[in-house]
């Protein structure tokens, strides 16, 4: 399933998405625009979340570990789940 074509380019728009709403913020923000973008970021949270385990699933984590990208990449979701735990 992780090495499918259709999964990758779900994990890649979800990646281009996440950058863009990114790019969106800015100051002096609205509050419906800083709520948006609060939704947004608890969505991109926990659908890269999902994404993390489905790969540590898939490839069994002594695999998932041994790839380089896929520990930044558990670096980055767990700073980010750290992130909305904290708030």
């Amino acid at each position: 399933m992780i090495n499918h074509p259709f999964y990758n380019f779900i994990v890649f728009s979800l990646i281009i998405s996440n950058t863009i709403t990114l790019a969106c913020d800015d100051y002096p923000q609205s509050l419906k625009k800083q709520a948006v973008l609060s939704i947004l970021n608890d969505f991109f949270t926990w659908a890269f979340t999902v994404e993390m385990l489905i790969k540590m699933i898939g490839l069994g984590v002594n695999n998932y570990i041994h790839d380089s990208f896929n520990l930044f990449d558990a670096i980055v979701v767990s700073l980010s789940l750290l992130d909305w735990t904290l708030n």
